[in-house]
C-alpha cells in the first residue's frame, strides 16, 4: 500500500454522538478504529436533552458514566400542560431498579465534549476531523473508503468493517448502499425552547399542547 492508503478494522463514519459512542466501545475492548467527522467543530446547539437509564448503561460499559453525571441532572420529572396552561399530567420516575434513573437531563453539546475527551484514553482509535466521504464499495474482505479533507487531498481506507454514523441523511445509506429508510414518525412538530430567568421549575422540562394539536387530537 502507498502512503496514502491505511488499514484499520474498524472504520467510523461520523463523530457525533452515536459514532463516538461506538469509539469509545471500541476502544475498551482494544480494537483498533479510524473515526471521521467532516465538521471541524461540535454543533454547538442542544438537540438532544435526555438519556434513559438504557443509554446510562452503554455509557457505564464505555467507562464514561461518571464524567457524564458532572453535567446532567438525575430523575427530573416531567409535567404536561394544555393550551390553557393546565397541568394534565405529572410524571415521577424515581424507581432505579436496573441501576439507572430512568429521566436524565444533559446538554447534548457537553456531552459530546466529554465523548470525545474519553477517546483519548486510546492510543488505538484516532478521531479524523474536516474529513469527508467520497466514496465506499465492499467485497467478501472488507470495504474501501475514498476520503478526502478540506484541502481536497484524497486518501484510501480499507477497513474489516464500517459504521455509518453519519446521521439522519446518511451518504452510505442513502448514496452508496441505497439502504431505504423505513418507518414513520410523529405528523406533529415539536419545539424545544431553553429560557433564561424562567419562572417555571428549570429542573422539569415543561410539554405545553398548542391549540391546533388539542384540535386535531
Amino acid at each position: 500500500m502507498d502512503a496514502k492508503t491505511i488499514h484499520v478494522p474498524v472504520l467510523i463514519v461520523g463523530a457525533g454522538p452515536t459514532g463516538v459512542i461506538c469509539a469509545n466501545l471500541l476502544g475498551v475492548y482494544g480494537i483498533e478504529t479510524l473515526i471521521i467527522e467532516r465538521s471541524s467543530t461540535i454543533f454547538d446547539f442542544p438537540r438532544a436533552a435526555g438519556l434513559d437509564d438504557e443509554a446510562m448503561r452503554t455509557l457505564q460499559a464505555a467507562g464514561l458514566a461518571e464524567e457524564m453525571l458532572r453535567d446532567m441532572v438525575q430523575n427530573v420529572p416531567m409535567r404536561l400542560y394544555s393550551a390553557k396552561k393546565e397541568c394534565m399530567a405529572e410524571i415521577l420516575p424515581g424507581t432505579r431498579e436496573f441501576g439507572w434513573y430512568r429521566r436524565n437531563l444533559f446538554s447534548q453539546p457537553l456531552g459530546e465534549v466529554t465523548l470525545r475527551k474519553g477517546l483519548e484514553r486510546f492510543p488505538h482509535v484516532t478521531l479524523s476531523l474536516n474529513m469527508t466521504l467520497r466514496d465506499l464499495t465492499q467485497d467478501e474482505t472488507g470495504v474501501t473508503a475514498k476520503i478526502y479533507d478540506e484541502a481536497g487531498n484524497e486518501m484510501t481506507v480499507c477497513a474489516d468493517y464500517v459504521i455509518a454514523a453519519d446521521g439522519a441523511s446518511s451518504k452510505i445509506r442513502d448514496a452508496i448502499l441505497k439502504i431505504s429508510n423505513e418507518g414513520k414518525t410523529h405528523s406533529r412538530k415539536w419545539v424545544v425552547i431553553e429560557c433564561d430567568d424562567d419562572p417555571l421549575n428549570a429542573h422539569i422540562p415543561h410539554f405545553t399542547a398548542n391549540h391546533s394539536a388539542l384540535t386535531s387530537a
